[in-house]
């Protein structure tokens, strides 16, 4: 169970709280009740945002930036900042801040889909709505897009973002007919006021230029015959409040009839099998970010699943608790990075298994004398699932790095 707050400094410093709480600056209190708990903020005359006790997530609504699980860790509070502040479960569940009807103080509701084609394949379409009384009606488009290519906020060739539109783009929907479902490519958007230029895509601070606080994408993740082992490395493009999502919601009916899903449970050491039958698989299941699956495809013809959603910017204290035995990962962000890159500490003992779908086979890769054995394998790539093996009783607690 979680509960958010949104927050908004004004002058003098002082806090308006939705929902059923209040947090004033005289009192340092953690709020609790239900099984969770939400510290309080203090704020001091000198605008700085202290949380006290419990764990926490604070996001500035009006931009790029996350402040993570921190029980004392100051921020500068702007004036005129919309914040949201919230706390996890006490199951320890991830916590997710959508935001998607505040992304930004101009432009809300970033949405990206799939709309049909005759005698094509399906396209990308953007869609997007205005805050009403900011006098904007137009928007620029940015996109960031190649075969395989991960997310980066980085203007360097050949990662370079391009505006798509010459002038303003006016209206509320966007179709992008260079880029279509399941065609290898990779794409990622960021819809912006019109006249944002490329120096303040990412950061507004000194133009202040509100810029969108999220970045919709379409991922093609590669599969062939066999089994594949692969992630979601998105968060779902959902206007719902929720840590966990369905498998079937972001495959949007691209498995074929008799493909299948495998998912891992790790209590019971064992998979469950959901089978495509009909328009649906025959098993749902409720998909956690940092999880793996496996997807078997009965036959040839399938090369590629295009997954849309939102680029992870809105994971705040996300953390995931793996058991002894064996865990089945995928690093929830759109990047080739290292196991020590995304927040993995191995220890004497531990394995990553990397699943070769050419030889349909393991691979394993043991952390011995303060290293991991097999370096190549142990690189997460875009979209890729790996077990990860924990010896004897040992746990831990995962929070993945972006």
């Amino acid at each position: 169970m979680r509960k958010h707050l949104l927050i908004l400094i004004t002058a003098p410093l002082f806090a308006i709280c939705l929902l059923s709480f209040v947090i004033s600056p005289a009192y340092a209190t953690p709020m609790t009740g239900g099984g969770y708990t939400i510290p309080s903020l203090t704020i001091s005359s000198g605008g700085a945002a202290n949380s006290i006790g419990g764990s926490y997530s604070l996001q500035i609504m009006t931009g790029q930036t996350v402040i993570g699980r921190s029980t004392g860790t100051p921020y500068e509070a702007q004036l005129g900042g919309i914040y949201a502040l919230s706390g996890t479960s006490e199951g320890g569940e991830t916590d997710i801040i959508p935001g998607s009807e505040t992304d930004n103080g101009v432009i809300f509701t970033t949405r990206i889909a799939f709309v049909p084609v005759s005698g094509a394949s399906d396209r990308v379409r953007l869609s997007w709505a205005y805050r009403e009384g900011s006098g904007v009606t137009q928007v620029d488009i940015w996109k960031l897009a190649g075969a395989n290519i991960s997310f980066s906020t980085e203007d360097a060739s050949p990662l370079v973002w391009i505006k798509l539109n010459d002038a303003g783009v006016a209206g509320t929907t966007y179709d992008d007919n260079a880029e279509r479902k399941q065609d290898g490519r990779n794409a990622y958007y960021r819809i912006v006021p019109v006249g944002t230029s490329r120096a303040q895509l990412f950061g507004n601070s000194a133009s202040g230029i509100p810029n969108n606080a999220r970045t919709v994408a379409k991922v093609d993740v590669g599969i062939g015959v066999g089994y594949n082992l692969i992630t979601y490395p998105l968060n779902a493009d959902t206007n719902a409040d929720t840590s966990v999502y369905t498998v079937g919601s972001f495959f949007d009916n691209q498995l074929r009839e008799g493909d299948q899903v495998h998912f891992w449970n790790q209590g019971a050491q064992r998979y469950a099998i959901a089978t495509k039958v009909g328009a649906s698989l025959n098993l749902e299941h409720a998909f956690s970010l940092g999880e793996g699956f496996f997807v078997y495809c009965g036959s040839a013809g399938l090369t590629n699943l295009s997954l849309l959603g939102v680029v992870g910017s809105f994971v705040a204290g996300t953390e995931k608790l793996l058991g002894s035995n064996y865990n089945l990962l995928g690093y929830p962000y759109p990047v080739v990075r290292s196991a020590g890159g995304i927040g993995i500490v191995g220890a004497e003992g531990d394995q990553l298994h990397r699943w070769d779908p050419v030889a349909q086979k393991f691979e394993i890769a043991t952390f011995v004398g303060g290293a991991w054995n097999h370096l190549a394998m142990v690189n997460f790539g875009l979209g890729e699932g790996k077990f990860y093996y924990l010896p004897g009783t040992r746990t831990v607690t995962w929070r993945p790095v972006f």
